[in-house]
């Protein structure tokens, strides 16, 4: 089940972060979601 996320970032952050999906053919929400899911294999 997906579920929307509103997080509040530094603009430029946001900005990187997007050139970085773009650069690996990825969304910004898979970015975050691959992310997060790091924190639950610890």
């Amino acid at each position: 089940m997906e579920t929307k996320l509103t997080l509040k970032l530094d603009k430029s952050v946001i900005q990187s972060a997007k050139q970085y999906a773009h650069h690996h053919n990825r969304s910004l929400s898979r970015l975050v979601e691959d992310y997060f899911r790091q924190f639950s294999r610890i």
